[in-house]
């Protein structure tokens, strides 16, 4: 087999990756996919369906977007209005500050950002362990930052 067939199959499973990945699916699956099939492997990750509620997750998870309280449909965390129901959200800026400071810690527990964690932890008194969607500390571990997960351990007293 020539270097040529080898680069055309890792770039078909690039592609296919890339593809599959955009759908919430694996992509690394889908890159073998593609690596193994070739050009039937675009294809195939092209018309597969997408998994709404891993990507839904994601965006849940990023902050990017929340459910309208009032059909449950997905829209841009900054709306105003539903552009499902049209209705207004409404207003909490207390619950959109503790949303913010927690989306911001996360943020910075992936950074390893020790200066910007201890900066969040000294000013927002409102933020609770159990508010969060992904506890901070078993994301501190999926970093695995030792000095990050000790300071959140000191700070929750896990």
């Amino acid at each position: 087999m020539s270097v040529g067939f080898i680069v055309f199959f890792c770039l078909c499973g690039l592609i296919t990756g890339i593809a599959g990945s955009n759908k919430g699916r694996s992509g690394f699956l889908w890159f073998l996919v593609g690596f193994v099939l070739g050009p039937l492997g675009i294809v195939l990750a092209l018309v597969a369906k997408k998994d709404n509620q891993t990507l839904e997750s994601k965006a849940l998870a990023l902050g990017t977007q929340k459910k309208c309280p009032f059909c449950a449909e997905l829209i841009k965390s900054e709306a105003i209005i539903c552009k499902h129901c049209n209705k207004e959200q409404p207003e909490n800026n207390a619950s959109a500050q503790v949303e913010n400071n927690q989306k911001t810690l996360l943020n910075a527990i992936a950074d390893n950002n020790i200066e910007g964690i201890k900066n969040i932890l000294d000013t927002a008194q409102d933020i609770s362990y159990t508010d969060f969607s992904i506890p901070p500390l078993e994301y501190a571990e999926l970093h695995g930052n030792d000095e990050v997960i000790t300071l959140i351990k000191k700070v929750f007293n896990k």
